[in-house]
């Protein structure tokens, strides 16, 4: 394995609120699900976006399922689940073979616009009070 050169070991990413140059090193990992990194000096949400990762989505699955035509798996159940277990590490691959073209970016945290099915699962399952007007008024 070639060694890591000098310019990936001083990679430094600048911070999209407050411009301050940080090493990946340094960005703070607050506890819970909430998403993202902190940055060190105006503590606002970051997260590390790299630039061609719907094309690498696509590419892989395009690789995973040409590698199971190509091995002429005939039954429906195999072919998904193999198409799954090779889109995986094709994925993974050609995110790191994308840095060589364009490195990853800071970009300022974003909260999602809907709740995924486990944070709806959570609020579904929690114990709530009864509201005061669902009291029977007696008179």
């Amino acid at each position: 394995m070639p060694p890591v050169s000098e310019e990936i070991r001083k990679k430094r990413f600048n911070c999209p609120t407050c411009g301050e140059p940080l090493d990946p090193v340094d960005l703070l990992r607050p506890a819970g699900l909430g998403g993202g990194t902190l940055c060190p000096k105006c503590l606002d949400r970051v997260v590390v976006s790299f630039p061609y990762s719907k094309i690498v989505v696509v590419i892989s699955l395009v690789l995973a399922i040409g590698a199971m035509l190509v091995m002429r798996v005939r039954s429906v159940p195999w072919f998904l689940v193999g198409t799954v277990v090779l889109w995986v590490p094709i994925s993974l691959w050609l995110n790191v073979y994308s840095t060589r073209f364009k490195n990853p970016v800071l970009k300022k945290w974003e909260p999602r616009k809907r709740k995924t099915f486990f944070e709806w699962l959570h609020e579904r399952d929690q114990i709530r009070a009864p509201e005061i007007g669902d009291a029977k008024k007696e008179p």
